[in-house]
């Protein structure tokens, strides 16, 4: 750097600082004064700056650190507290999973136990399939077989016949009229053979006045007498109205032969009409081992209210030609 005519700068600083030290009596007070102030300056500046250090910057820093750490704390706290409930839900997520496997796995063993079960079921059902088509086709059989599948001696088509009503038995109307020209109609009276034929439809049967009366059935051969089957219409097709004629209490009486007078008495009996249609009654064993019998008679004590006449649709008797003979009647009958 130059100034005018070309001096330089660094040329001219000898110059300032000795006539700066310059002194009348040769000293340099002004310098020493100069320097003097200079140094108390620089000191007074590093005692300001270490004053203001101590007392002003140092706590304001510190104040800054600690805010700084707190602020740290608190968001390491923060954190680990969230830590935390982060884990206990995934403490209670797993614990919740371990429920729900374990009622996977129940449901599962109780899928296979029924499974199981099914198996089983269906291997006794193919089992229980045979064996009821068996029971089926017997009971069938049995139905064919006259309803009850037991020889019948006193049926018409077998060779029975009616001897002989009682002479407080008398035959009622069934209700059958016999019409000329619409203009004269007669009431038929039922016959005792309706009895001994197989047809127990509504209105086939021997009705007869009152609840009391007694019929006698000649049997197609002497037998050994082991029951005797009662049958009236099925309630379904009569009612409880119908019902009322069935008859109740009955008796039964073996006769060897016409010149028997007295006869055997063979048991005392209740038709349940509530229950099954054909009911077969077992005979008095002491009174009817060993015997033979030609004729049987069936006396009725009772009906079930019906005052006007009681109706007798089926009357069978059972047995054996041979004496002292087991078979399926004598089974069926006990």
């Amino acid at each position: 750097m130059s100034l005018h005519d070309g001096i330089d700068v660094a040329e001219l600083l000898p110059a300032y600082y000795c006539n700066n030290f310059r002194s009348s009596q040769g000293v340099p007070w002004r310098g020493i004064c100069t320097h003097f102030v200079a140094v108390a300056c620089a000191v007074v500046m590093c005692l300001g700056g270490f004053y203001y250090y101590q007392n002003f910057y140092e706590p304001y820093d510190r104040h800054i650190r600690d805010e700084e750490m707190t602020t740290s704390r608190s968001t390491g706290f923060a954190n680990l507290a969230s830590f935390q409930s982060v884990k206990e839900s995934n403490s209670l997520l797993l614990d919740n999973l371990k429920s729900d496997v374990n009622l996977l796995r129940e449901q599962i063993d109780s899928i296979d136990m029924w499974r199981i079960k099914f198996e089983k079921l269906m291997d006794s059902k193919n089992t229980g399939e045979i064996n009821v088509e068996a029971m089926i086709e017997h009971a069938l059989t049995i139905f064919s077989s006259d309803e009850i599948g037991l020889p019948d001696h006193a049926a018409y088509y077998a060779g029975g016949s009616i001897a002989q009503i009682s002479k407080n038995t008398h035959p009622y109307p069934t209700h059958k009229p016999l019409s000329l020209f619409n203009l004269v109609q007669l009431d038929v009276l039922s016959s005792p053979e309706e009895i001994l034929r197989p047809c127990t439809l509504p209105g086939s049967c021997f009705a007869f006045r009152g609840s009391t009366g007694s019929i006698r059935v000649r049997l197609a051969a002497e037998i050994e007498v082991w029951g005797v089957t009662v049958g009236h219409a099925s309630r379904i097709l009569v009612g409880s109205d119908g019902m009322a004629s069935a008859p109740k209490d009955f008796e039964v009486y073996g006769f060897r032969d016409d010149f028997d007078a007295h006869g055997t008495f063979m048991g005392s009996f209740t038709y349940d009409y509530t229950s099954k249609q054909h009911q077969t009654f077992p005979m008095v064993k002491n009174h009817t081992r060993d015997k033979l019998f030609g004729l049987v008679e069936l006396r009725v004590m009772s009906n079930y209210g019906n005052e006007e006449f009681t109706c007798i649709y089926r009357f069978r008797v059972h047995g054996r030609r041979e004496l002292g003979k087991t078979g399926s009647a004598r089974k069926c009958c006990n």
